[in-house]
């Protein structure tokens, strides 16, 4: 157990490490180009990197990693900022990223409850509860007005459950990488991350989950797909439950492929297509293609981490 609990931690160690090194690539304020797609895929990686600090906050012990501190400063320089704020109002089609970004802000400590009442404002015209979305992205809105105790009209977790693809027990021979991204998301808003225990997952049908889970897990393992990987592990941290000896194989298949500087590589991540760039492209093809899957390894591996370490500690009293 030490020796994996060692292996887990130096993946989220050497991860946090690249991710605060290249943290003010996630400003989309000062990286966003005129094209719209960059500024939305920068706004998200914001919210990605917040969502590691708020699950962070939520597991620490102790002091906070000053990693984690820097994280948060440059959220919430982002959030000062005008022109950024004013996002929620005007651009209702970003609602649930900005709103996010307020959320993290708030559970981290770092900001007060101000701004909500704008928020619940813009949540009580209807537009943000009321667009057609897939079953697993409306959960995804479920579970974050709840992180941030907003009031709404949505249905039920367990009737928006009920319309997803891992209710209905897919094939797997059939699913493809979108469809398997929609179930490990399913998981993590069904149990608010590994927070809550979910009782709609009894019984028989948790055993299902748990071989879909287990199965995926082998596959995208062997294809080494890094970020359903990661997406996969941090679904069995949301179970507590950890199918060994597969999980330890993936890993120390993670630690195998974690570049040097720290970084995890994305699907389409190709070290041949970076080592024709100059060293400004490299950074940013490095940063656009492994910033997901490095923060989803590095969010795996410090939940699971402390996961096993306290069931270790019990072990021995």
């Amino acid at each position: 157990m030490a020796a994996q609990l060692e292996q887990i931690y130096h993946c989220y160690d050497q991860a946090l490490d690249w991710l605060d090194t290249h943290r003010d690539l996630f400003d989309p304020l000062t990286e966003a180009s005129e094209n719209p797609s960059s500024e939305i895929y920068l706004t998200k990686a914001l919210g990605e990197l917040g969502l590691l600090c708020m699950l962070y906050y939520r597991r620490k012990e102790g002091d906070v990693d000053p990693r984690i501190q820097r994280f948060l400063q440059l959220i919430e320089s982002v959030w000062e900022q005008p022109q950024y704020k004013e996002r929620i109002m005007r651009r209702p089609d970003y609602f649930q990223i900005y709103t996010m970004i307020y959320i993290v802000l708030q559970q981290c400590n770092v900001i007060s409850e101000d701004y909500k009442a704008m928020i619940q404002r813009v949540i009580n015209q209807g537009y943000v509860t009321a667009t057609e979305t897939t079953p697993m992205r409306l959960l995804d809105r479920h579970h974050m007005l709840d992180c941030g105790q907003f009031q709404y009209s949505l249905p039920s977790y367990e009737e928006i459950y009920h319309q997803t693809l891992l209710a209905h027990n897919p094939e797997l021979v059939y699913v493809t990488d979108t469809d398997v991204y929609a179930i490990t998301h399913t998981l993590f808003y069904l149990t608010d991350f590994g927070r809550a225990p979910c009782t709609i997952l009894q019984g028989e049908h948790l055993a299902t989950v748990q071989w879909t889970i287990e199965m995926l897990l082998g596959i995208y393992l062997r294809n080494q797909n890094w970020d359903l990987t990661g997406e996969l592990l941090l679904d069995c941290y949301c179970l507590h439950w950890y199918p060994d000896p597969l999980c330890q194989l993936a890993w120390e298949a993670i630690g195998n492929h974690q570049l040097p500087e720290g970084s995890i590589p994305g699907p389409r991540y190709s070290q041949e297509q970076r080592e024709t760039l100059d060293e400004t492209a490299s950074i940013h093809y490095c940063f656009e293609e492994n910033y997901h899957t490095t923060i989803v390894n590095a969010l795996a591996s410090f939940l699971i981490y402390q996961d096993l370490k306290a069931a270790s500690d019990r072990d021995e009293k």
